[in-house]
């Protein structure tokens, strides 16, 4: 006796049913007879600026059988796998609801996003098409949950803020989250803000025990030439019971580089350079001194545009500003060991390198060294 697959004997049925299934309804819709009929409430979600860290966000979209025959959703599908929907899997009579509700994951996914949803139903009118979108905001690239500056009794999520790569074309916005643990008011206020970015709010007051979440905006515009932007945070927080003041300045990064990067493809540089120096022990008044080779593997001239050491015991430079296609460059270096021993001894920095290669716009070059006792 032949063995007969059973599941896949369902599907087949299931399939073949489908097809009539759907030939009747066009049938029916030629014939007047009584069809279904999708409508949603509305078919854009935007979810604004998205904290990364929290996990997904979610939201509902509605809809009504307008028709005069049950409706059934057959299947619902996204983009990628950063988005899920899941859908009403009863049939739904003449003039009653359901929904589609979108799950969407913001780990890993700083900057805007749009993506779409399509769903199908048996009212021969599919796939009937969503939208969700908003910007993922991230903490400037803070570990989640800790506080790292104290100002007064105010902890402040970050002492360096960095936004991720910046264009003209796109919207990027990072956060700033301030508390206040203490069981009074406290005052905030930003004495000095950057102008190449916008705050949510420049003075307000936290009730006791009262986080805020904070606000910056990238200012740019097509006419900025691509480079690495450095700006100063200045924050007050001001005891409300004796008016005392305290003020601490946060750190502000921007790589800003033009969005053709993206679009260069096969006639595009490409730096290759070594990024990770341990240089161990050295005796204190001695200055380190030497350089770094930049090879061009790509078939365009290769633009350094930023070189940013973040440590006064750190300069640096190019040998030259472009590379051409196949040749190398330099970085000529020096660390005055004398300013390592009068920021603690010890040097762990990271030293930005802004270019235009696609394949990595922004890279980060590791400076190690001790003070030799």
């Amino acid at each position: 006796m032949k063995q007969v697959n059973y599941r896949s004997w369902a599907v087949l049925c299931s399939t073949i049913a489908l097809a009539f299934l759907t030939h009747g309804m066009r049938a029916q819709s030629i014939k007047g007879e009584p069809i279904p009929s999708i409508s949603f409430t509305d078919s854009v979600y935007n979810f604004g600026l998205v904290a990364e860290e929290k996990g997904p966000v979610g939201c509902i979209f509605s809809f009504t059988n307008t028709g005069e025959a049950p409706l059934v959703i057959t299947n619902a599908t996204a983009d990628c796998g950063c988005t899920s929907p899941t859908y009403t899997l009863e049939a739904i009579n003449p003039g009653e609801q359901g929904e589609v509700r979108v799950s969407y994951n913001p780990e890993g996914r700083p900057g805007s996003f749009i993506k779409k949803i399509r769903v199908y139903s048996n009212a021969g009118e599919y796939p009937k098409e969503l939208v969700i979108k908003g910007n993922v905001t991230t903490l400037g690239g803070n570990e989640r949950n800790r506080y790292q500056l104290q100002v007064g009794e105010l902890l402040v999520s970050n002492k360096h803020l960095a936004f991720p790569i910046v264009t003209a074309q796109e919207e990027s916005t990072i956060r700033l989250v301030v508390n206040n643990p203490s069981a009074h008011p406290i005052k905030v206020r930003f004495l000095k803000i950057p102008k190449f970015v916008s705050l949510n709010k420049n003075e307000f007051v936290l009730a006791p025990n009262e986080p805020e979440e904070l606000y910056l905006t990238a200012l740019v515009s097509e006419k900025d030439r691509p480079e690495i932007r450095q700006g100063i945070l200045r924050i007050e927080a001001r005891d409300e019971r004796n008016g005392q003041n305290v003020r601490a300045d946060i750190s502000l990064t921007m790589p800003l580089v033009n969005k053709q990067l993206a679009i260069l493809g096969d006639t595009a540089p490409k730096m290759e350079l070594v990024t990770y120096f341990d240089f161990g022990e050295h005796p204190k008044g001695e200055t380190i001194k030497g350089t770094i080779k930049i090879e061009n593997k790509g078939n365009a001239p290769l633009e350094i545009y930023s070189i940013v050491p973040y440590h006064k015991a750190i300069s640096i430079k190019a040998s030259r500003k472009v590379i051409e296609a196949g040749q190398y460059g330099e970085l000529i270096y020096k660390i005055d060991m004398r300013k390592v021993a009068e920021q603690g001894g010890k040097l762990s920095q990271n030293i930005d390198l802004l270019v235009n290669d696609p394949y990595g716009p922004l890279r980060k070059i590791r400076f190690m060294a001790t003070i030799k006792e």
